[in-house]
């Protein structure tokens, strides 16, 4: 999982975001990607509140602990 990735200030003119424990993940994954498909142009993110070894070892871009 990437964690704490930098983004540039300049990169983004807009950005959404949600907060989500461990056991939340799968919602805020399916939250992500419906959101992205109607706005694409905007970047998402996922904080998760936590230990990042309780989460499932996932690909996932753009997820912070």
């Amino acid at each position: 999982m990437e964690s704490k990735k930098n983004i540039s200030p300049g990169s983004l003119s807009t950005a959404a975001f949600t907060v989500v424990t461990p056991s939340y993940l799968a919602h805020a994954l399916s939250l992500k990607k419906s959101f992205l498909e109607h706005n694409p142009e905007v970047g998402f993110f996922i904080c998760i509140l936590g230990n990042e070894n309780h989460c499932p070892k996932m690909n996932v871009d753009n997820c912070y602990f």
